[in-house]
């Protein structure tokens, strides 16, 4: 049977957590694949290169070698063991996964707000507060996107689920229901 995405970065991640935790390296761990995914997302040709059949291993660990050299020896290790694995495309899921065990054991939530126009610090900060009073965390952090077709309120996406309070989804399902 074969594993879907998902469940690979979220096998990986799990690992990579428990030692990062293990190691007290947690923070500083999260910050270099911080780092990692924004090389990755500039550089969408190297998972592909890596995992590519044409080359031999030893070209491709000589590239992991030179690209991972800045990171902490515990993050090379885990780069060459999903190197090994040969899951090398698969490190974007890997490190979304990662994210997520990180932010669930410290309590806090990224995501997106989707508003009719930008909101202001207070806003924000009352938005991020009530978010995360509703569910239970320490902090809530989000990008603030504008999509003048709401008409008014906010959607917000995250921990995998969309609260949608815009105005135009509310006239629709008044609409729906007049319709019954």
């Amino acid at each position: 049977m074969k594993l879907d995405n998902k469940t690979i970065g979220q096998r990986y991640a799990k690992a990579f957590f428990e030692l990062s935790l293990e190691r007290k390296t947690l923070d500083t761990d999260f910050e270099e694949l911080s780092v990692l995914m924004q090389l990755v997302k500039e550089n969408t040709e190297l998972g592909d290169v890596l995992t590519d059949p044409r080359l031999r291993d030893s070209e491709k660990q000589k590239l992991l070698t030179t690209f991972s050299q800045s990171f902490s020896q515990n993050v090379q290790d885990f780069l060459n063991l999903i190197q090994d694995y040969k899951r090398f495309d698969k490190i974007e899921f890997i490190i979304d996964a990662f994210n997520d065990y990180y932010n669930a054991y410290y309590q806090k939530a990224t995501g997106k707000v989707t508003s009719v126009v930008a909101l202001d610090d207070n806003q924000k900060a009352n938005l991020s507060k009530a978010y995360a009073k509703k569910f239970g965390l320490k902090s809530f952090e989000f990008e603030n996107e504008i999509d003048s077709s709401l008409i008014g309120g906010v959607i917000v996406e995250a921990q995998g689920q969309v609260i949608d309070g815009s105005v135009q989804t509310k006239l629709k399902r008044v609409k729906q229901s007049l319709q019954k």
